[in-house]
């Protein structure tokens, strides 16, 4: 089968269109068709590991210390299941499905194999209103905006920014802020702008000509989708009882995280977001019921995989990219 190949870190020049074996799954797999997959920022992180000394290593000894051990990335997908295992019971051939395999990847590729009861990541069915290329980026953006606003204890009236709120995870997040009523300001470049107001920010700031931490204003809660605002600036603008929700951290941030909490009554957060079902389906509640929009921005082919990455990486895409299959 076709497959996007990745055997060393660096630019998306290293992602090569190859040939592998069709997997067969096992007796508690699914074989899934994929239609679709994405492309995230954490794709690309990933791939070139560029995330600052301490989190590369450590992301070295996961994935493989001199070049990864899993050849083929991708984090969602979406697409038919073709074949199921003989103790697989709750799904059968034919039905149409969407999920994320967890850190084995492997979506960039004609086929992939998961296990059809997940303890983590998502395998859910797909639901009948939304596309191949709609449903294939709810898990990653979806579960992460949801795992932060949810934590954030957001109440209506509250105020939030989102930091880098252009992306797929900042976009969810602008949405499921309005959900729950409150007053969102957002965060990203000029030519995101007008788009951000589209999905739902009652106010945008333009990070090219304004540091918001330096404008004077505060708010409820912050939630940086990037990791990149300056820490002791952006802690004193909170309102009392104020929550910083970093999505993204580096090292530092996380040491300078833990110290402020000996000063400061402000609350940080920064866990890891547990995929899984459950709440995959409390998030697909709220597509059907019209609160959450998916914003695809652009659609590529798998061959033209490198100029997808290379698109996401230089900071252009507006919400979501696919990659068909």
């Amino acid at each position: 089968m076709k497959a996007v190949l990745w055997n060393k870190y660096g630019p998306p020049e290293v992602l090569k269109m190859g040939e592998v074996v069709k997997p067969i799954p096992k007796e508690d797999e699914v074989l899934i068709k994929i239609h679709a997959a994405s492309v995230t920022l954490g794709d690309c992180e990933i791939r070139s590991l560029s995330l600052g000394f301490f989190i590369s290593f450590m992301m070295r000894l996961m994935f493989g210390i001199l070049r990864p051990k899993n050849r083929i990335l991708g984090q969602e997908f979406s697409g038919e299941i073709v074949e199921v295992g003989n103790k697989v019971s709750n799904l059968s051939v034919g039905d149409l499905v969407f999920g994320t395999p967890g850190l084995k990847f492997a979506c960039y590729a004609e086929y992939i194999t998961i296990k059809a009861d997940r303890k983590e990541g998502v395998l859910v069915k797909k639901p009948e209103q939304l596309s191949f290329e709609e449903a294939v980026v709810l898990p990653v953006g979806g579960l992460e905006a949801l795992n932060f606003i949810s934590s954030s204890n957001l109440s209506k009236g509250e105020s939030i920014l989102i930091n880098g709120a252009g992306g797929s995870i900042g976009t969810m997040a602008v949405q499921l802020a309005k959900y729950y009523g409150a007053e969102v300001t957002a965060v990203d470049r000029t030519d995101k702008l007008d788009f951000l107001k589209q999905v739902g920010a009652d106010r945008v700031i333009d990070y090219q000509t304004h540091d918001f931490t330096r404008l004077g204003e505060t708010y409820d809660v912050i939630l940086d989708v990037v990791g990149k605002a300056h820490f002791d600036r952006t802690m004193k603008c909170f309102n009392k009882g104020g929550r910083f929700m970093i999505a993204n951290p580096n090292f530092a941030l996380m040491i300078k995280s833990r110290l402020s909490q000996i000063t400061t009554d402000v609350k940080i957060f920064m866990d890891m977001t547990v995929q899984n079902n459950n709440d995959m389906y409390k998030f697909i509640k709220l597509v059907n019921e019209g609160y959450i929009k998916v914003y695809v921005d652009k659609v590529y082919p798998l061959e033209e995989i490198v100029d997808a990455h290379r698109y996401v990486e230089q900071g252009n895409k507006k919400g979501n990219l696919v990659i068909r299959i």
